[in-house]
């Protein structure tokens, strides 16, 4: 009986650790996934102080104009075939 019991706990014990090695596992594709698109935003961040820091040195008025149209549609791209692809991230520091 006691032999019984012991086995039983054993293989309980078992199991419950290979449910947490894969969830151990699982969280750490999520961080994986969670690093990668954070590292998009901050690069997609740069691009955009680029870009406004271009259209601020601008001297003319048809160079601001030709930026800020090269810069809409750009961002009318990206928002309308990556940006709603990206699952809501919070990032933390």
């Amino acid at each position: 009986m006691l032999h019984n019991t012991l086995l039983y706990l054993t293989l309980f014990l078992q199991g419950l650790h290979a449910r947490a090695r894969a969830q151990e596992e699982e969280i750490f594709s999520l961080w994986e996934q969670v690093a990668v698109a954070c590292m998009k935003m901050l690069n997609e961040k740069c691009n955009l102080e680029r870009q406004f820091s271009e259209l601020r040195n601008a001297k003319d008025g048809e160079t601001r104009a030709d930026l800020l149209s090269e810069a809409s549609v750009e961002y009318e791209t990206k928002e309308s075939s990556s940006l709603r692809n990206i699952p809501v991230v919070i990032c933390y520091k």
